[in-house]
């Protein structure tokens, strides 16, 4: 079990570009690959800053969960940050 704190920076930004690139196909939009590189380093510097204690599935599951189960559609910072948000919200109060 690796918490995103312990992840390799660089890897974490190869993975978060992965993951961005899912989703803009699972929505059905595209993105040049510079916005998508952008992207990846704004979401890997906040999952480090503001998402530390939870692991890389939890925010698969997170954008997994936003794309079937949400009204956001438009991939962007605010969209993910609220995804990811939400998944821990849901995620903490599974724990207690």
């Amino acid at each position: 079990m690796i918490f995103i704190s312990q992840e390799n920076i660089d890897e974490l930004e190869l993975k978060c570009a992965d993951l961005i690139s899912k989703t803009l196909v699972e929505l059905g939009q595209s993105k040049p690959q510079e916005e998508i590189a952008l992207l990846a380093q704004s979401l890997s510097n906040d999952l480090r800053t503001d998402f530390k204690s939870l692991m890389y599935s939890d925010v698969q599951n997170a954008f997994r969960n936003g794309v079937r189960n949400t009204d956001l559609f438009a991939l962007n910072v605010k969209t993910y940050y609220k995804w990811v948000k939400s998944w821990r919200d849901i995620l903490w109060d599974a724990e207690y």
